[in-house]
C-alpha cells in the first residue's frame, strides 16, 4: 500500500513549513523579547525598593538627626537663659547689700533717715 503524500510532489509543503517555521520564530522571538522585558523590569522594581529603603532609612537618619539638634539648641539656650537669671540674681543681691552697707555706714554716721533717702534718690 502507498501513502497519498509518496506519488505527490515531494516540496509541495516547504512553502507551508517555511511560513509555518518564520511564524514560529517570530513567536519564540516576541517570547525571548517579552522574557528579557519582564526581567529588566523585575531587575527595576528591586533596584527601586532598595532605593525607597535607603532613602526612608536615610529620611528617618535626618529626621532624628534634626530633633538631636533642636533638642540641643534647645537645651543651650535654657542654659543660657538660666544663667542670666542667676547672675541678674547675683546682681541684685549685690546691690541689696551695697545699699544696705552703705545705709548701715550713714546711720553709723549719724545721718538722719530723711537725709538717707534724699542722698539715695540723686
Amino acid at each position: 500500500m502507498t501513502s497519498p503524500h509518496e506519488h505527490s510532489e515531494p516540496y509541495r509543503d516547504v512553502a507551508t513549513v517555511v511560513a509555518a517555521r518564520s511564524r514560529l520564530d517570530g513567536s519564540i522571538s516576541g517570547y525571548n523579547r517579552h522574557a528579557a522585558l519582564a526581567a529588566e523590569f523585575r531587575r527595576s522594581l528591586e533596584m527601586f525598593e532598595r532605593s525607597r529603603e535607603s532613602f526612608e532609612s536615610l529620611r528617618a537618619a535626618v529626621l532624628q538627626t534634626r530633633e538631636a539638634s533642636d533638642a540641643i539648641r534647645r537645651a543651650s539656650i535654657l542654659e543660657r537663659l538660666r544663667a542670666a537669671r542667676e547672675a541678674a540674681a547675683n546682681h541684685r543681691f549685690g546691690v541689696e547689700v551695697g545699699v544696705r552697707e552703705f545705709v548701715h555706714s550713714l546711720r553709723q554716721e549719724g545721718v538722719p533717715p530723711e537725709k538717707v533717702l534724699v542722698a539715695n534718690g540723686r
